[in-house]
């Protein structure tokens, strides 16, 4: 048995995972990482699917607002083995929804299906409907020095996602969707430019906010999830630019792995309270 786990493990640093949780192999899948985190076998888990009909409506919560640079930032694209994040140079804060602090843009990454887009992809579903991708923008409490010191508070994360549907051409993602071929491995970066105002508008009147926790390990329970309920379209040759042009494994693996469904299964609700705030 423990030969056995050696082997998988070796298989794995081979093809660019990290050894304890991917998406693609049986023993470090979804459903395994409770082994190696404990947090992502607690209750509070995320994503969820929205059922709309059981969702709270708050109109105290006011919408979500995002300030920042209007103009084109300078950033980094990064393949890091389980998905492609962007950070940028500008500072972009959130606030409103409800929340008590003002909270500082870290990045975002993005979670899709295969190549059958009606599977799904994303990772929070709205009455049991997937959509073929999440674009996840984490941003951690300012209060704290950085995302790591975030990470380890109870009030530190809100992670606001945007769900989107196989529909007409977005120009916003077009020049971020024109770099991934520069980053097709795990560990490949490469400059970029982004105007967050094209992904994320200045202000968002129509969400979903519950309390959960991070889709991917540690999985810790301390996210304020915002998750806007008018969903984007992607063209269908788009949406196929992501999943022809990247891999979870490290450049010159012989067998390269196709980067595909990085998505974790919906969690239980167990009595949380998802809120509907809409203007």
């Amino acid at each position: 048995m423990f030969r056995h786990i050696l082997i998988v493990l070796s298989h794995l640093a081979l093809l660019g995972h990290s050894a304890d949780w991917c998406y693609d192999h049986e023993e470090c899948a979804p459903s395994h990482w409770y082994l190696h985190y404990p947090s992502c076998g607690l209750s509070s888990q995320s994503p969820i699917n929205i059922i709309t009909a059981n969702t709270v409506a708050d109109s105290s919560l006011g919408p979500i607002v995002v300030e920042g640079s209007d103009a084109t930032s300078e950033g980094e694209l990064t393949n890091n083995g389980h998905s492609v994040e962007v950070t940028l140079t500008s500072k972009y804060t959130l606030s409103g929804a409800g929340l008590t602090d003002a909270y500082t843009l870290a990045g975002f990454h993005i979670h899709f299906g295969n190549s059958n887009p009606t599977f799904g992809g994303s990772e929070h579903q709205i009455n049991g409907n997937a959509f073929p991708l999440e674009v996840h923008f984490v941003f951690y409490n300012s209060i704290y020095i950085d995302l790591t010191e975030a990470k380890q508070q109870s009030d530190g994360l809100a992670v606001v996602g945007v769900l989107f549907q196989i529909g007409s051409f977005n120009s916003a993602l077009d020049h971020f969707l024109g770099q991934l071929s520069q980053v097709a491995y795990s560990g490949q970066k490469t400059s970029v430019q982004a105007n967050l105002r094209k992904f994320l508008p200045a202000k968002i009147g129509y969400y979903f906010k519950y309390n959960g926790s991070l889709t991917t390990p540690t999985c810790s329970e301390n996210v304020t999830w915002l998750v806007a309920g008018n969903v984007q379209p992607i063209s269908l040759s788009q949406y196929t630019q992501i999943i022809s042009n990247l891999y979870f494994s490290l450049p010159g693996a012989a067998n390269p792995v196709p980067m595909l469904d990085n998505f974790r299964p919906t969690q239980p609700l167990n009595g949380r309270t998802v809120s509907v705030y809409r203007k």
